[in-house]
């Protein structure tokens, strides 16, 4: 009986205590209508419970159990805690204080018992997930975010029903001062890793962390290792505090600029540069303490606010300071001293498990969105197009005046911007960048004022949203690297091209000179070439001549008006020659996240650069140099998010406006060269069934088509007589910019084509080359067609089917001898052998003295006919094959060969080199390449066979 009067006291004393903290709390509240209406509820409620203690009493006399009491208790304390949550009115009041902040910390701010708040027992933080976007963080009516670090004190520096302070916004430092003791040390390091944990949770991908734990070796801040973005620290206090130092004055300098503080920046720079969160342990008590150190740590206390940087210091009192310095030296603080108020009430982190709980969830947030869109960098519709780069071409990434403005050209100082140079891990946002930089200049400047040489070395796929683009000369991905070999030689020849034929001619020595001269000879619009994963440029063959037409495009484009952005996942390339003259004329660098082992090495910043590279986090944020790496010319900004539908509605707005554009204008515009490295070419683009879909061309025509410029479509041979009564076959499309991989079999001598491919696919497009120009030839041109196949493949047969109409196919092997023995006329005949070493009457004999007719009707054709205009094609699967046929040397007879990977042995035996062992690459998924060989003209081309 004892037992139970003596709880039901505790309970009535408990919720009397709780009657008059609300009663004193609500004296500091607002002197609102909704507060009068909660203090005249606990009035009424004090009454409740004087009754429900009478009632208590009443009935332990009566039952003199000790159970009825236990329940009688129980509901005391659920009207106590129904008490101090006030129902509607004063809950609503707190609730719309903190509107702006998350579910969760509006439960922790207002589930304050009066026993002292202890958050791992709020429910609210079980089901917690990292909102997106992040909410507000500024309470309406406050100087900043007001971050809660306990239970309600009376003398809290700002009435409200738990204690908290000014945190983002506040202008001041934290200091938590503590006793010596371990008690008050350890309470105040559970409030620095309460807040710590409140913070990251409060801002998930927006929050950057320094932990200075010299005492405890990090132990203090277990917690560190599961944040996503901590900033390294070593055994060296001063070197990483010098790092946030710099951050501070660059911010400040650079950043905020006029703006009053960080926080009045536009979310898309906060989430650039992040918000950063100084939290030291034990000051000054450790050794590492030292008076630079402690001097840094004052510096940032009083700086950082400004540039969203902010100091949270544990001062353990009674430690002297370093000689010389007194905390009057930190400035105007917000300080938390533990002596003057009870431990129970400082806010403690929850249990471990449920801590690694949270921060895993922190790690997986979705990053913050970028207020700022891919609208936002682009000129409003009815400036697409209008501007000129005579001068320069230019475009921001971030929709800021003041922030990052990517320009190539001359500066309005005088200075030039040439090449570019992008270098970001994977993830990091180097695709997204590259989009907002092509559709921030492609909608500024037309077509025949920018050109685009677009090229993916890697398996990527970006670049093919461009193939409609108007601007675009060259789309490539997935491509090779001999194509972009070939887009740096044709570069270079187009840099010549305007030095001699258009500048010399002009009396101008540079574009814009040109350019204002009214570009007398011609348009020279700005070229800008953007290769993707630049270093597979090294990967194979001749590192010299790529590294000396980059060299010479790098010193000598810039007068010209050609520019280079070369991307990669790191900033030089292995194979690289001559890379510091390269790199001493690329002036924009831009990195993004980067391994830290790959930033401390770099010699392409200088120590600000890779000091902000290394605290890089979060993809899209990135560091712009435009003083070829040199400090003081970096900016760090976020760059506009790219959506796949948005870019995609860009593209086709630029397809339409192009369909009004003035003709006059469009006929200087690039005639578009797309490469899919993953697929082999179509014939639908094979040049000669292109001119000769209408009617066959006849002998003039084909002349007129083969001198052309292969810019312009045709063959580029200077060299065409038609008294050799040239007959050419288009074998696939050329590794390069412009050109098919053809054959020219003229009368003359060894004019037969001898095709050794072990790639099934390859044989077949390469007789689909064959047949579709002999499709397109005139009788005059070509004579006869026949093909004696006697491979028994089907897939040969479907292609063969195709072109029936203009061939006569054979397939009896009976027929083999009399199908090569019978010449025809002069008029031309062209014989196509398609696996001949399966026929037994054309093998030569294992005795070689033995004679055949098979054999010597097949040798006196290959010898005697192109004089005649008799050519043979001999298409076989290897080297073994036509050694059946025509021995060892029989190859001699062909002037011209095309073949598929092969050993050394075979390729030294067939080609005079070893070059067909270096044609198969490392990426199995692309079509096999084939190497046409002009033996008597010492030129090799190396090719894909058409797709059939």
């Amino acid at each position: 009986m004892a037992d139970a009067r003596e709880a039901a006291d505790a309970a009535a004393r408990g919720v009397r205590d709780v009657a008059a903290t609300l009663r004193e709390r609500l004296s500091n509240a607002p002197r609102l209508t909704s507060v009068t209406a909660a203090q005249a509820k606990i009035e009424s409620g004090e009454s409740a419970l004087a009754r429900a203690d009478a009632e208590l009493q009443a009935a332990v006399a009566a039952i003199g159990g000790a159970i009825a009491a236990a329940a009688k208790q129980q509901e005391l304390v659920a009207a106590g805690q129904k008490t101090h949550r006030f129902d509607a009115p004063v809950d609503l009041l707190i609730k719309e204080t903190f509107r702006d902040l998350p579910l969760h910390l509006t439960a922790s701010f207002t589930k304050d018992y009066h026993r002292g708040f202890n958050y791992d027992q709020t429910s609210a933080w079980q089901n917690w997930k990292p909102s997106d976007p992040p909410v507000g963080l500024t309470s309406p009516g406050q100087p900043g975010f007001l971050m809660r670090w306990g239970s309600w004190q009376a003398k809290s520096e700002i009435p409200l029903m738990f204690s908290a302070l000014p945190l983002i916004g506040g202008g001041r430092p934290w200091v938590i001062v503590s006793g010596g003791d371990d008690a008050s040390i350890g309470a105040a390091h559970d409030l620095m890793r309460a807040l710590a944990l409140r913070i990251a949770c409060t801002l998930p991908q927006q929050s950057r962390f320094t932990f200075l734990d010299p005492l405890g070796y990090g132990q203090t801040f277990p917690l560190q290792r599961y944040l996503p973005n901590v900033r390294e620290t070593g055994a060296d206090l001063a070197q990483d505090l010098q790092r946030i130092q710099s951050d501070v004055r660059r911010i400040i300098k650079d950043v905020v600029a006029f703006e009053p503080s960080f926080e009045s920046l536009p979310a898309e720079v906060q989430v650039a540069e992040r918000f950063e969160f100084i939290i030291a342990a034990d000051f000054p008590k450790a050794t590492a303490y030292d008076r630079r150190v402690s001097d840094m740590l004052f510096d940032i206390g009083r700086a950082g606010p400004k540039a969203g940087r902010y100091l949270i210091l544990h001062i353990i009192d009674g430690v002297d300071l370093p000689h010389g310095l007194s905390r009057v030296d930190l400035g105007p603080t917000h300080t938390i001293t533990l002596k003057n108020v009870s431990l129970h009430a400082v806010d403690k982190p929850p249990a471990p498990e449920l801590q690694q709980q949270l921060l895993e969830r922190v790690r997986g947030a979705v990053p913050t969105r970028r207020s700022a869109q891919l609208a936002d960098i682009l000129p409003a519709h009815a400036d697409w197009w209008t501007s000129s780069a005579a001068r320069r071409v230019e475009t921001t990434l971030d929709g800021r005046k003041d922030g990052l403005q990517v320009l190539f050209g001359q500066r309005d100082d005088g200075t030039e911007l040439v090449h570019g140079v992008l270098a970001a891990s994977a993830g990091a946002g180097k695709s997204n960048l590259l989009h907002a930089m092509l559709l921030g200049l492609a909608t500024r400047y037309a077509p025949d004022e920018l050109q685009l040489y677009l090229m993916d070395l890697k398996m990527g796929v970006e670049f093919k949203a461009y193939a409609s683009l108007p601007h675009a000369a060259v789309v490539a991905y997935n491509t090779a690297p001999a194509l972009a070999r070939d887009v740096l030689a044709e570069l270079k020849r187009e840099m010549s091209r305007r030095y001699e034929k258009l500048f010399r001619p002009s009396d101008v020595q540079k574009l814009d000179e040109y350019r204002s001269a009214g570009s007398p000879l011609g348009p020279a619009p700005r070229i800008l070439l953007v290769i993707d994963e630049y270093q597979a440029l090294f990967s194979d063959g001749d590192t010299q001549e790529v590294s000396a037409n980059l060299r010479e495009l790098s010193s000598q484009g810039r007068a010209a008006g050609i520019h280079m952005l070369l991307g990669s996942q790191t900033f030089r390339a292995s194979g690289m020659q001559s890379a510091d003259q390269i790199f001493n004329n690329i002036n924009v660098r831009m990195a993004m996240q980067l391994p830290a082992a790959a930033v401390q090495a770099m010699s392409e910043f200088e120590r600000e650069g890779r000091d902000m590279i290394r605290e890089l986090s979060g993809a899209g944020t990135v560091i712009l140099n435009t003083g070829a790496g040199r400090d003081g010319a970096n900016k760090r900004g976020q760059v506009v998010l790219v959506e796949p539908a948005a870019r995609a509605d860009v593209l086709e707005s630029m397809v339409v406006k192009a369909k009004s554009w003035p003709a006059e204008r469009r006929a200087s515009w690039p005639r578009t060269q797309v490469f899919d490295g993953s697929r082999a070419p179509s014939l639908a683009s094979h040049s000669l069934s292109v001119l000769g879909g209408t009617a066959p061309l006849d002998t003039a025509s084909v002349a007129a088509w083969a001198v052309r410029e292969k810019s312009a479509g045709g063959l580029g041979r200077t060299d065409w007589r038609a008294s050799d009564r040239p007959l050419p076959l288009l074998l696939g499309r050329e590794f390069a910019v412009h050109g098919d991989a053809a054959c020219v079999l003229r009368r003359l001598p060894n004019q037969n084509l001898l095709i050794a491919a072990s790639s099934a696919p390859a044989r077949l497009g390469l007789l689909g080359g064959i047949l579709a120009s002999c499709g397109a030839l005139a009788p005059e041109v070509i004579g006869r067609v026949r093909v004696l196949d006697l491979s028994g493949d089907p897939q040969v047969a479907r292609v063969l089917a195709t072109f029936a109409n203009r061939a006569t196919i054979i397939t009896d092997a009976g027929a083999a001898v009399p199908t090569i023995e019978d010449s025809g006329d002069d008029a031309g005949d062209l014989l196509i052998l398609v696996e001949p070493d399966r026929a037994v009457s054309l093998m030569r004999p294992s005795d070689p003295l033995a004679r055949a007719a098979g054999p010597e009707a097949l040798e006196r054709r290959l010898r005697e006919g192109p004089l005649s205009g008799r050519h043979t094609v001999f298409v076989c699967n290897g080297t073994a094959a036509i050694g059946r046929v025509l021995g060892r040397r029989g190859a001699g007879v062909f002037a011209w060969r095309a073949v598929t990977q092969m050993s050394q042995e075979d390729s030294q035996d067939l080609l005079g080199n070893r070059q067909a062992a270096q044609l198969r690459e490392d990426d199995s998924s692309r079509p096999e390449p084939v190497l046409l060989a002009d033996v008597e003209g010492n030129r090799f081309t190396r090719f894909m066979a058409w797709a059939v």
